[in-house]
């Protein structure tokens, strides 16, 4: 029995990627993600819009009008929305615990933050395409906004020819998105589109 195991047993580096004794293959989702967050977060940070503007110039054949390759199936607008709405939510609840001498790093977060705001904005008048493409809840760049009841964000995204008629999985539109966010401002911002 001893001699059957051994004989059956791959050589060392001999597995395929993700079975046992191989090595774990990287998923398709974060090779897509790994030059759109290293190629993006700091330019952000640092406000270099022109340069932001070329990469996206660079990448808009890949990533124009595709979406990433990963089970939620986001586009790198949708993937850049949740991101800035998970930070934001989580934001107030950093700020009460960590010590007072971290303070600088928090400003910088918010920094980040209202810069990656002004990112998405342009992503969104570079890449129109993107606008109207949703997850698999079948979710829209407008309704994520609507819900976080970003009037801005909401306006930019109707002007660049979002759908406010679009609904879900469950038949829910932007508008009732932004009444789920309590957003009177982006209540109105749809209505004047006449949803």
């Amino acid at each position: 029995l001893n001699r059957f195991s051994k004989r059956t047993q791959p050589a060392l580096g001999s597995a395929k990627p993700n079975e046992p004794g191989g090595k774990r293959a990287k998923p398709i989702a974060a090779k897509q993600m790994e030059p759109i967050i290293q190629g993006t977060l700091g330019l952000i940070f640092d406000a270099k819009w022109e340069e932001l503007s070329s990469w996206m110039q660079r990448h808009a054949s890949k990533l124009r009008v595709t979406k990433i390759r990963e089970v939620r199936g986001n586009t790198v607008l949708m993937s850049w929305l949740k991101a800035l709405d998970f930070f934001k939510k989580r934001l107030p609840i950093v700020k009460t615990q960590i010590p007072y001498c971290l303070d600088g790093e928090i400003a910088k977060i918010e920094v980040l933050l209202k810069n990656w705001h002004q990112a998405i904005a342009m992503l969104a008048d570079a890449w129109p395409e993107q606008i109207n493409l949703a997850d698999f809840k079948r979710q829209t760049p407008l309704m994520l906004v609507a819900d976080a009841g970003d009037e801005l964000l909401v306006r930019a995204f109707l002007a660049t020819g979002a759908d406010a008629n679009t609904q879900d999985y469950q038949g829910r539109t932007a508008l009732h998105a932004a009444i789920t966010g309590r957003s009177l401002a982006c209540v109105v911002a749809l209505l004047e589109r006449m949803p």
